[in-house]
């Protein structure tokens, strides 16, 4: 309690949880997930996101979950990186990983965390960038194991089957983002990815993500917007499951 554990599993991945001293038998649980990246992301969440404190506010168990590393050619050598792997989605990756499902190993995580601890058996999803595209596809094929989810700077695939079963969103993304722009398609930072490892980025879409959840949580009233500072919300109103919240965030 109040560490930061590292689990193995039986499989040799890897998650990591944190439990803070007022958790109760029945504590929430929060999974944050990193987005894609050089090297193996292990404790890049705990160290950006500031989890581990809200936790010791809110009582909350935290998860750290990791994706796979794999090798990637780039033409000129290969990396090691990862990204998070989804199988009959569209991940970010041009190049196919067959041997890694994504799905299974965070049933699996969420399967060893009830046996070390007694928790909700729903929990709520935070992916930051590719993260947050696999938090939205992970609620969308497994709803009844989510109560909610967050996407930070996070995408949906044009083209993608959206979810039929309405999961409570909040979906933030900057205005200036370059990796995964808001309107949709390849940055200057991701235009240096897809040229060096081959993506799916030219089907990037985040403006869609808070219309897929709109749509999903049968969200029928108008979207009030309120801006300020450099803050805009979107409320979509009129939602007959979760509600839909988009907070859209200038330069």
């Amino acid at each position: 309690v109040g560490e930061i554990n590292p689990i193995t599993l039986p499989d040799g991945r890897r998650y990591d949880v944190y439990i803070p001293p007022n958790a109760n038998d029945r504590a929430p649980v929060i999974v944050a997930m990193h987005g894609a990246a050089a090297g193996d992301s292990i404790g890049l969440m705990a160290q950006e996101s500031g989890l581990t404190a809200d936790a010791e506010r809110t009582g909350a168990i935290v998860v750290f979950a990791y994706p796979k590393p794999r090798e990637f050619d780039t033409g000129l050598g290969n990396v090691t990186g990862v990204a998070w792997n989804a199988p009959d989605r569209m991940n970010l990756p041009s190049s196919a990983d067959n041997q890694t499902n994504d799905y299974d190993y965070l049933d699996n995580v969420l399967e060893d965390l009830s046996t070390r601890s007694r928790t909700s058996e729903e929990i709520g999803l935070f992916g930051f960038s590719d993260g947050g595209r696999f938090a939205q596809v992970y609620a969308a094929d497994r709803p009844d194991r989510v109560a909610a989810i967050v996407s930070q700077s996070g995408t949906w695939m044009n083209g993608e089957e959206g979810p039929t079963v309405g999961i409570p969103a909040m979906i933030v993304h900057g205005d200036s983002d370059e990796t995964l722009p808001y309107e949709g398609g390849t940055g200057s930072v991701s235009g240096k990815m897809d040229w060096m490892l081959g993506t799916n980025l030219d089907n990037s879409a985040p403006y869609m993500q808070a219309q897929v959840w709109q749509t999903a949580d049968q969200c029928h009233g108008p979207v009030l917007e309120e801006t300020q500072g450099n803050i805009t919300e979107r409320t979509y109103s009129g939602c007959e499951t979760g509600e839909v919240i988009e907070y859209l965030i200038a330069g």
